[in-house]
């Protein structure tokens, strides 16, 4: 088991798939972001075959375009990006589906995508970092978390029925928040993207 807090710092996620030859930063990304497409269009009504065709062609454009995409603050963040190819591609699934010609189809800007996106994109990233980071803690800790901060649970009855100090209700909630933060920066760096 590792310890409470002890975690390796590394680039982000996104800056590191900019490298084709980094295999590992590859599976990650398809292992976080294939499911995250194919739920969201599966909210939308379309069919767990073609949402899984979706989320593959989504993986294939972030694959082609993600090295000539460049930082700018006045631009679009990730978030955005990915869920206007989402919705592109959404778009052009159902047009396939109702013999629709896809040239018909207006092809959204960035940012203008879906208004549910950002919710289903949060919650996401935020469970399979938590899912990522539970087995460095201990299990007093991680249970003093999710009782004070996924359940808020008073504190005093936290530190009651796990047998701790009421100040190690705050200093393990605020252990694994810390690291929770560094996951999320890690695996979604919400950084603003351009073509460039």
């Amino acid at each position: 088991m590792s310890n409470d807090g002890d975690f390796q710092t590394s680039a982000s996620l996104l800056l590191r798939i900019r490298d084709s030859r980094d295999g590992s930063a590859w599976e990650t990304f398809v292992a976080v972001y294939a499911p995250l497409v194919t739920g969201h269009c599966r909210r939308k009504g379309i069919q767990e075959a073609d949402a899984d065709d979706v989320a593959q062609n989504v993986m294939i454009r972030v694959a082609n375009a993600i090295r000539s995409f460049d930082y700018e603050p006045q631009r679009s963040k990730f978030r955005s990006w990915l869920g206007t190819i989402t919705a592109n591609e959404i778009a052009t699934q159902r047009a396939k589906l109702s013999r629709q010609p896809i040239s018909t189809l207006t092809p959204l800007e960035v940012g203008q995508a879906d208004p549910t996106w950002n919710r289903d994109f949060a919650e996401h990233v935020l469970a399979v970092s938590m899912d990522r980071i539970r087995g460095e803690f201990e299990p007093t800790t991680w249970a003093t978390f999710e009782a004070s901060w996924i359940r808020r649970e008073p504190p005093l009855d936290i530190a009651t029925r796990l047998g701790i100090a009421i100040h190690a209700v705050y200093v393990n909630k605020s252990r694994v928040l810390k690291r929770l933060e560094s996951e999320v920066m890690l695996l979604a760096e919400d950084f603003p993207m351009t073509s460039g």
